[in-house]
């Protein structure tokens, strides 16, 4: 796909806007990792326990879920661009009280509106940006979105370590301030305003949204189009179970969403510095400089994603992540296989150093966001706030299990378990991607519901 920047510039200026919180999301995200050590110095405006060490995540994941009612009805209530605000006000108050937080039940304020912020962005603007985009530039700037995210999970792990500890909250809310400040440049989602029959200013939206006006006639009337096709009948909650096409997207992003989970993601980003230690790599390398180097290889391999996505396809990408990841996993189990079974290996120790950073690169080239992308193109507009919620709710809760099942492995058995576990999922997610997952590079919105509706 050649690239026009002329064409491309009002849609990537609105998705500009809209994903400077996914940044902020990003650093509430990898929070605890560089933050911890932090709160555990005598010097620590908060005094924490153990307890308060797991619960400061489990807070942020949970509330998450809770939060998921609210976004159905802001999406389709007040709309994509009005709920990504509501999101990012949320978010700026949480940063707040984590910034100024001089006891431990204000912390957790700050972690719970941390969490319920992001689950309305998660669904929010991925679904913003799908209906922004032509579709020779959807993959591109819906995967924009997670790109950010990874900016900012590199942005506090460079930062954090090296500050005091209320420098990430002051630069979250920088961020989130300047978004509500220029959100003038975001026009609504033409889709939602055809959805609630405001043609005028659905109309106008688009205008701003493309810099070639010759074929804004067409392209309206195709969206109208669609939208009036998808809305004869009111979405619910179950249609995504009774209607075969929405059955089948269901499944394929269940499917993605475990896959990803179980390919480790959570589990490594979470313990990298602790699997590091127990490999023995810190004699090799400096964990804390290392944290740095391994997002920055995902943010690089993001990037490469997001430029080469609407060239080569997601199907593509999502297979050669997903076997590339195996290989990486793979080598870390066997190296903490033999280690538990009294294997000399302190001479490879910079083995799983290595392995780790193949993991950040072949992870994100595929596996480590495009399951979002995908669940953004694959429902119809009249149960779309459904699915991407549904989406969300799978995010949550194999995050979360994906963490149990690591720790919980990991403390009886050893690493290489639930790696090994992780490596063989990573390979099943390559064929079920060979086989099940359709490729959606250059199909409109509509065209791809043709498509599922034909599978």
């Amino acid at each position: 796909m050649k690239l026009h920047l002329v064409d491309i510039l009002p849609q990537f200026a609105a998705s500009f806007v809209a994903t400077l919180s996914s940044i902020s999301d990003g650093m509430h995200y990898a929070w605890s990792a560089p933050v911890l050590p932090l709160l555990r110095e005598e010097t620590s405006p908060v005094t924490i326990t153990k307890i308060d060490e797991i619960w400061f995540e489990g807070s942020y994941l949970i509330s998450g879920l809770l939060g998921l009612p609210i976004t159905v009805y802001l999406v389709d209530k007040i709309g994509r661009k009005k709920a990504i605000l509501t999101a990012s006000a949320t978010s700026l108050v949480s940063w707040i009280l984590i910034g100024s937080s001089r006891h431990v039940a204000q912390l957790y304020c700050g972690r719970i509106l941390a969490g319920a912020s992001g689950d309305m962005a998660y669904v929010a603007i991925p679904m913003y940006l799908s209906e922004i985009s032509n579709e020779k530039y959807r993959g591109l700037l819906t995967s924009y979105d997670f790109n950010m995210v990874l900016v900012g999970t590199l942005l506090i792990s460079a930062v954090a370590p090296f500050t005091p500890y209320y420098v990430p909250a002051v630069i979250g809310v920088i961020l989130l301030a300047l978004q509500l400040a220029i959100s003038p440049l975001m026009p609504e989602s033409p889709y939602f305003l055809l959805s609630k029959n405001r043609a005028e200013e659905a109309k106008t939206a688009l205008e701003k949204l493309r810099a070639n006006q010759a074929n804004i006639d067409d392209e309206f009337n195709e969206i109208a189009e669609a939208v009036q096709k998808q809305n004869t009948q009111k979405g619910k909650y179950t249609d995504l179970f009774l209607v075969k096409s929405n059955r089948r997207a269901v499944t394929i992003i269940t499917v993605l969403i475990l896959c990803q989970f179980f390919s480790g993601f959570s589990a490594v980003v979470m313990n990298l510095h602790t699997i590091l230690d127990e490999a023995d790599s810190g004699d090799v390398i400096n964990v804390e400089k290392y944290g740095i180097i391994f997002y920055s290889l995902m943010v690089l391999s993001a990037t490469f994603c997001c430029l080469t996505v609407d060239k080569f396809g997601k199907k593509i990408l999502l297979i050669v992540s997903s076997v590339l990841t195996g290989v990486c996993l793979l080598i870390i189990s066997i190296y903490f296989n033999l280690q538990k079974f009294g294997v000399d290996v302190k001479s490879v120790s910079w083995i799983p150093a290595y392995a780790l950073m193949g993991y950040a690169v072949a992870f994100k080239i595929g596996m480590g966001f495009l399951p979002q992308v995908i669940v953004s193109e694959l429902f119809p507009n009249n149960v779309k706030a459904f699915g991407m919620t549904y989406g969300d709710f799978l995010f949550i809760v194999f995050s979360f299990v994906s963490l149990i099942f690591y720790q919980y492995l990991n403390y009886f058995y050893g690493h290489y378990v639930p790696l090994y576990t992780f490596t063989v999922v990573a390979f099943l997610g390559a064929v079920f991607t060979y086989y099940f997952v359709p490729e959606t590079k250059g199909k409109t919105l509509d065209q791809i519901q043709t498509m599922l509706q034909e599978m």
